[in-house]
């Protein structure tokens, strides 16, 4: 197993959840090896308590402290440390432009998608949800889902909100087809 800048039991600051009532701080639960076909990668389990047994969430991050190794670091030993070396997401380089083809743009996002998701792949119909973008009454909006299955599904609601808050200008011209 490769060294991680985190230890079983360290206290860390995720900064999508400061507002919540733990002020973005959880546990890192456990250190293991996740092995998928011909890949093997090792990943940081980390869980962001309401109190002392009530779990809010549970969240799978890279050694190094991030949510797909495509992306950039969003977890920290703690909150300054967070506000020293933070940087948001650069966009990633799209290959189309707004006058480009709709099904152009479509691929492109979906490449882009895929670079958010990392290595995961959505399982349907367990007690995990998967998060979707849809569009209803002409407007863009989040989603979860057990069993359906979307062209923009990601494995966290904050990915989800990163890529509709980046790449809103396309995903507008592209809502007939999301």
């Amino acid at each position: 197993m490769t060294k991680s800048k985190f230890r079983i039991g360290d206290k860390v600051f995720y900064h999508y959840y400061k507002d919540k009532i733990f002020k973005g701080y959880g546990v890192v639960d456990n250190i293991t090896t996740v092995y998928k076909k011909d890949n093997k990668y090792d990943i940081i389990v980390v869980k962001f308590y309401y109190n002392d047994n009530l779990i809010y969430a549970e969240r799978e991050f890279t050694l190094d402290g991030k949510l797909s190794k495509n992306l950039n670091q969003v977890l920290f030993h703690n909150e300054k440390e967070f506000e020293k070396k933070y940087l948001s997401y650069s966009p990633t380089e799209t290959h189309c432009t707004i006058n480009s083809d709709k099904f152009e743009i479509f691929k492109e996002l979906i490449r882009i998608r895929d670079l958010y998701n990392g290595d995961w792949k959505p399982k349907f119909r367990t007690s995990d949800s998967n998060t979707y973008l849809y569009c209803i009454d002409d407007k863009i909006k989040i989603c979860f889902t057990w069993a359906e299955s979307r062209a923009f599904i990601f494995k966290y609601e904050e990915l989800a909100l990163e890529f509709l808050d980046t790449y809103k200008e396309y995903l507008n011209l592209i809502k007939d087809l999301i």
